[in-house]
């Protein structure tokens, strides 16, 4: 990975679906690094198989499909890859809220889990990842 991206959801967005959060992020995603994607193939990897559906058109929602046709210009090819298999990214945005003001000293950390980077969000078991860490910070500790 050489760039993160995130932004905070709208009043209206927090009502979409889990299906139009992820494709929601996918054009968010692709919007702000328009400049390096445009008119350059790239692969898109994600953990929401219903996502690849952007790239098939078949059967969207209205909003979906608008989703679709923003990135119908581009050259992206999706490939699904399971959730498990995806932590790398999944690292920074979902640390622990609590975690924050302990990593203060590292600024990459602190600015990716600042507030409003959670555009998708999701478990995937992180609540369980969280308190083994905090447990792990406790036992450092002492």
């Amino acid at each position: 990975m050489v760039a993160f991206f995130s932004r905070q959801l709208k009043t209206a967005e927090k009502n979409y679906s889990v299906t139009e959060l992820e494709a929601l992020a996918v054009v968010s995603a692709v919007r702000h690094f328009d400049y390096h994607l445009y008119g350059r193939p790239f692969k898109l990897v994600t953990d929401h198989r219903a996502c690849l559906a952007l790239s098939r058109g078949s059967t969207l929602n209205k909003r979906l499909l608008r989703f679709a046709l923003a990135l119908q210009d581009r050259e992206i090819v999706f490939e699904y890859r399971e959730g498990t298999r995806l932590g790398n990214a999944d690292g920074l945005s979902r640390q622990a809220w609590t975690d924050v003001e302990e990593s203060e000293s590292d600024p990459i950390v602190s600015s990716a889990a600042s507030p409003g980077n959670r555009l998708g969000g999701g478990s995937c078991g992180s609540d369980h990842r969280r308190k083994e860490n905090r447990e792990e910070q406790e036992e450092e500790r002492r």
